[in-house]
């Protein structure tokens, strides 16, 4: 069965199984939709719902939309996470809608699947587990996940010869690290008495052992 064929019999038994269903997200034009379909990827359709009123008052067609620098359209979109890649996304399909369709959405299928190839975008997964599993099922794919859940499903890379150990995180060998951060409204000193606390335990001996019996790796003093 082609893509086609395929689609149009997933539509029927859509129509079949939930007769009474209704798009949750607002628009009045087709290219406006595409815009919030891609948005909602791992969003809830109310907060896309309230991002692009924002969007679509200062790019209010195709055309000016498609001329938008991608970083002012991120700006706008952050808000429905993985701001910097759906930016990305918009802002071609957009062009494409300019450029070959003159701003109109094509009522074709297949014109709808070039747009959908020319708009394609990276897996994004936002659950390590996610991650994990399609690494491990996927040849020639790569992953980013904290350095305590590696198993022997995957392979850890090294970079620029540097394997991902403790000993080169902290020298700095190993480039691709992140810190867990934690945050406070002032300084520590401003804190209750409890957060001063969990502070003071987090630094201990105890709460760095604890720490490292997670596989994360400590903070220096």
């Amino acid at each position: 069965m082609d893509r086609k064929k395929l689609a149009l019999e997933i539509i029927e038994r859509l129509k079949t199984e939930y007769p009474d269903a209704v798009c949750s997200l607002d628009y009045d034009q087709a290219w406006k939709l595409l815009v919030s379909v891609r948005l909602a990827a791992q969003c809830t359709d109310a907060r896309v719902n309230q991002v692009v009123k924002g969007l679509f008052e200062k790019y209010p067609d195709v055309d000016t939309l498609a001329e938008a620098p991608v970083e002012e359209i991120e700006k706008i979109v952050r808000p429905c996470g993985l701001g910097n890649s759906k930016a990305r996304d918009i802002s071609a399909c957009m062009k494409m809608l300019k450029e070959e369709y003159g701003g109109k959405v094509p009522d074709q299928f297949e014109e709808l699947l070039k747009l959908e190839d020319a708009c394609k975008y990276s897996n994004e997964l936002d659950s390590t587990g996610a991650v994990m599993a399609k690494v491990a099922s996927t040849p020639g794919s790569i992953g980013y996940v904290s350095l305590d859940v590696l198993d022997d499903t995957v392979k850890a890379l090294k970079l620029d010869g540097a394997e991902p150990t403790e000993e080169n995180i902290k020298a700095g060998k190993y480039f691709l690290s992140r810190p867990f951060v934690m945050a406070t409204k002032g300084e520590i000193s401003e804190q209750s008495d409890l957060v001063k606390a969990l502070f003071d335990f987090i630094y201990s001996d105890e709460g760095s052992e604890l720490v490292k019996s997670v596989g994360l790796i400590t903070a220096d003093k």
